[in-house]
């Protein structure tokens, strides 16, 4: 019986039927050609398998969806990929090929495409899960993340377990924006993200809110502890952030109650931050005035 390495050919040829029948799918064309040919090769790998190799078969698959599933962007585009590529390489087999030889080449086929395929579904729909609940500028966790873990800590909430949140906005940065460019603001952003990644203990976590505001939950730690902590950072990187913190249950006993009086004294945070600044700055003119005189 002919072998299916002998019927699958030229891998070339296998790249160009995929990419067609992959463009019937996904009008917005196939993906990078030195994608193409490594999943091509793996792909003829798998499906050219001789039988006293096939327990093999499962690490052929495993590397097909590792690599479809880091370059695919959603599920469908997996499922758009794979079928695709199952259909060219049926599609390649000469028209005088024995019977039993495209059985076989079709019964792997399936078995290789279906099981990469499930594979590599799981893996993007777990990374987009992910994705879901990251910023994509900072990596911080985001908004719906810090929402979801809020109240998850109110439903574990038990007698005197106390945790604190801190709400947290950059000073400024709208001027930064306008005076030197998104760019300059973006990576202000980050800066403060990194800071607070880097300097603050496992039990607080950082969350990028959105625009210029920040968010700490910190577990089994009080209000003042957290306060400090954020200072610490704060004041080690020279971070023009206004900070709140509020604690449950000594200040609140609802999330958005939590939230409110954060955000509140983050603002009265401010205020503060701003009368220091203008008494500092009257105070060095007044001083350059006296050196003058």
């Amino acid at each position: 019986m002919q072998s299916i390495r002998a019927v699958l050919g030229d891998p070339d040829i296998i790249v160009e039927v995929w990419r067609t029948a992959y463009s019937l799918v996904a009008p917005e064309g196939g993906p990078d050609p030195l994608f193409e040919v490594e999943v091509v090769d793996l792909a003829v790998s798998a499906f050219s398998r001789e039988r006293a190799f096939e327990d093999r078969l499962d690490a052929d698959v495993e590397r097909l969806a590792d690599v479809v599933s880091a370059a695919a962007p959603s599920i469908s585009v997996v499922c758009a990929l794979l079928s695709a590529l199952g259909e060219a390489v049926v599609g390649v087999s000469p028209t005088l090929t024995p019977v039993e030889t495209v059985n076989e080449l079709r019964q792997r086929v399936y078995v290789v495409i279906t099981g990469a395929m499930s594979i590599a579904a799981s893996r993007v729909a777990t990374r987009l899960a992910t994705e879901a609940y990251r910023d994509r500028l900072t990596a911080l966790l985001n908004r719906r993340a810090f929402e979801r873990d809020l109240y998850g800590l109110f439903e574990e909430a038990e007698g005197n377990r106390s945790f604190s949140l801190a709400m947290m906005d950059i000073d400024g940065l709208k001027t930064v924006n306008d005076t030197q460019g998104h760019d300059a603001g973006d990576s202000l952003i980050q800066t403060v993200a990194r800071s607070l990644s880097e300097g603050l203990p496992q039990s607080a976590t950082p969350y990028r809110w959105g625009g210029d505001e920040f968010a700490v939950l910190a577990v089994e730690t009080r209000a003042m502890e957290t306060m400090e902590l954020l200072d610490a950072v704060r004041q080690e990187h020279g971070l023009p952030i206004s900070c709140g913190v509020a604690e449950f249950p000594g200040d609140a006993r609802t999330p958005d109650e939590l939230s409110r009086i954060a955000d509140e004294r983050s603002y009265q945070d401010k205020r503060r931050r701003r009368r220091r600044s203008a008494v500092g700055r009257l105070f060095a003119g007044t001083h350059r005035l006296f050196e003058r005189t």
